[in-house]
């Protein structure tokens, strides 16, 4: 590159080799392909699949009969409840608790999206409508990264 060129971040044209950062996210997914594909040949892929759903079916049943833990003498494995929260807050007494200032810098009016989901389902709006409307916006919440071999159609 010579000092009257710039480089910048988006090439200009398609670079006909991969470059290094793209060369190393191919080998993580074939690396990822490869595991997966080990874990089928050793039948360990079919363990974690029934291991994921004893545990799903273990804890729906523990929460049933609120019982919080349970030993298995023989193993010496323990299951155990262990519950997470959220902190809520009574907007009605944070009112009574802060300046008028204060009060205003911390609540918002918010939107109950199951009463409104169940608004659209009985038919006193729609989704459409509300989207016309300018009522409905998107924020990312997560981002998931998903591995799986590539279908068909996709590979078009």
């Amino acid at each position: 590159m010579t000092s009257s060129q710039t480089s910048t971040p988006f090439p200009t044209a398609p670079s006909p080799e991969p470059t290094e950062q793209e060369y190393g996210l191919s080998s993580a997914v074939r690396r990822l392909a490869e595991i997966d594909d080990e874990l089928r040949t050793r039948g360990i892929l079919e363990l974690t699949t029934e291991r994921d759903k004893i545990r799903t079916e273990l804890k729906e049943h523990m929460i049933a009969t609120e019982q919080l833990e349970c030993f298995d003498e023989t193993s010496g494995y323990e299951a155990r409840l262990q519950a997470s929260t959220n902190t809520e807050y009574d907007v009605e007494r944070l009112k009574g608790a802060l300046m008028p200032a204060h009060f205003k810098l911390v609540v918002k009016e918010t939107v109950d999206g199951k009463a409104l989901a169940d608004l659209i389902r009985m038919g006193v709006t729609t989704q459409t409508h509300l989207e016309r409307c300018g009522v409905i916006g998107k924020t990312l919440r997560s981002v998931s990264l998903i591995v799986r071999p590539r279908k068909e159609q996709e590979e078009k």
